[in-house]
């Protein structure tokens, strides 16, 4: 018997033991539990695959990899580098078919936590428009006069939404028509009344739903503040036309903008005011593409390195030791946020708060930069992504942790949750598959014999102590989740490769 017969005979006795399903994108491949994965049939996966060393380097040199590392072109302030392996007799990983629907076991579980009801409002008359799956965020620059007016708009579209909230806490049962009439006749000051008729139906819309989502959660539904970092306000579909919103209302008052502005919108725009910039966000519906790709990668999150990708040719690395850029910028909040704490003066206090609003702002654009790009990256050159769920939000937790305060700021400013958001976002555009999986034990598995490294800790080389197998732990971290997604979703070994199977 041939290694591949012996493979595809591994593969047809496990399916035969477990249910196949289609895989969703909001399930976890292999479920959220903690568990074992290596077995006989993952020990002959790993044989197959390529080994972590790099071509041309000893098994033991890890540490002159200076030589075998070739840039990734990201043109970024973060780095990218690509290693590429030893693959002599290993097997291509490819998703051939046209769709990327895939088939894996039933042990995975829901990521979403959605309530019993969805309480979001409706529209009145069915269309046959796409959903939106874009959303263009423009910064806009009005005039004095239309921003007073902006304004205005702005604090009424707030005091509708309190008044709302605070009659429905006062035990109203109406409905939501049935309530945007009592606000449009009750007493209003007369700079409430100036705000457009549509303006009144949404901010009721959305205290309606605040406060049914509030009670189906067991929780209390907050009023809006004047001081809230931002606020919006929702406009209807026909509100905005010929690039301006109510152009008969505020004709002779204008805007500018450094980026393009559509002239008309096909959904219900907004408008946006954050720490006094304000923001055109306008919905587009993108054609989905068929990527032509048919390479799979396997993504490993980490702190040290934001993402590490195994793909079976090659190690990714993407923004490796790169976090020192923003720890210096977090260093110089921190001691701003001290200043503005001892500064006795108003003025001078006000002045350190918003230069510290801007470094913020500063630390969040170089993220979301690396979130963008990294995430075009990987969209444009594979078709089929497995990306561990990372909750960072529960390995933070100080009744939990085993990390110190530094690698949980890290963790938290490398922000990998909304990453995930980002990438699942433009994967659905391009026709590319991002599977959530279990990464459990992947980094204390020895990728050679199988054997768990109790006492890996956080130590930058995993060494094992049963063979001694070497390699840098976030390379066998995303080696062992590609290996472990293989080993839970249905394949095909033929022809040199390893083809995932579809529907």
């Amino acid at each position: 018997m041939t290694s591949l017969d012996r493979l595809n005979f591994y593969a047809a006795h496990t399916q035969q033991h477990k249910f196949l399903q289609k895989l969703a994108v909001d399930s976890i491949l292999n479920g959220e539990n903690s568990s074992l994965y290596w077995n006989e049939y993952t020990k002959e996966i790993s044989a197959h695959l390529s080994s972590l060393t790099p071509i041309g380097l000893s098994v033991s040199d890890f540490h002159s990899l200076n030589g075998y590392v070739q840039k990734v072109d990201v043109n970024s302030w973060f780095s990218g580098k690509r290693v590429s392996l030893q693959n002599k007799n290993s097997l291509a990983i490819s998703c051939p078919s046209s769709t990327v629907s895939l088939l894996g076991f039933t042990d995975y579980e829901s990521t979403k936590n959605q309530p019993v009801k969805n309480f979001k409002k409706k529209p009145r008359h069915q269309t046959s428009k796409m959903t939106p799956n874009r959303l263009r965020k423009v910064r806009l620059y009005p005039g004095q006069e239309l921003q007073a007016v902006w304004k205005r708009w702005l604090a009424a579209y707030r005091w509708i939404y309190n008044y709302t909230i605070a009659t429905f806490k006062h035990g109203y049962k109406g409905s939501c028509f049935d309530c945007q009439k009592l606000v449009r006749d009750s007493d209003k000051p007369e700079w409430v009344k100036s705000l457009p008729g549509h303006q009144l139906q949404e901010a009721v819309a959305d205290a309606f739903d605040a406060f049914k989502q509030a009670n189906a959660a067991g929780g209390q539904v907050k009023f809006k503040s004047c001081r809230a970092p931002s606020q919006i306000i929702k406009f209807k579909v026909n509100n905005f036309k010929n690039g301006a919103w109510y152009p008969r209302l505020t004709k002779g008052l204008t805007f500018t903008s450094p980026q393009a502005i559509p002239k008309n919108c096909l959904y219900g725009t907004q408008l946006k005011y954050a720490r006094g910039k304000w923001y055109g966000c306008f919905p587009e519906y993108q054609e989905r593409e068929t990527t032509e790709q048919k390479r799979v990668m396997a993504l490993d999150p980490g702190v040290r390195s934001f993402l590490v990708g195994y793909d079976g040719e090659s190690i990714t690395d993407f923004a490796t030791n790169d976090i020192g850029k923003i720890n210096r910028l977090c260093y110089h909040l921190d001691l701003l946020m001290s200043r503005i704490s001892q500064c006795k003066i108003k003025r001078k206090r006000d002045q350190m708060r918003k230069a510290s609003h801007r470094m913020r702002e500063r630390i969040r654009n170089l993220v979301d930069d690396l979130h963008k790009k990294v995430a075009h990256f990987l969209v444009n050159h594979y078709k089929l992504i497995f990306l561990p769920t990372f909750n960072s939000s529960q390995m933070v937790l100080k009744s939990r942790r085993k990390l110190n305060s530094k690698s949980v700021k890290n963790l938290l400013t490398w922000s990998h949750y909304r990453f995930a958001k980002h990438l699942m976002q433009q994967a659905e555009r391009k026709g590319v598959l991002v599977v959530r999986c279990n990464e459990s034990y992947t980094s204390k598995t020895c990728p050679h014999c199988g054997k768990i490294h109790e006492k890996l800790g956080g130590s930058k080389v995993f060494k094992c102590p049963n063979c001694g197998y070497t390699a840098p732990r976030d390379w066998v971290g995303a080696r062992n989740i590609m290996l472990r997604a293989l080993q839970a979703t249905a394949v095909v070994f033929q022809d040199n490769a390893i083809l995932f199977q579809s529907v």
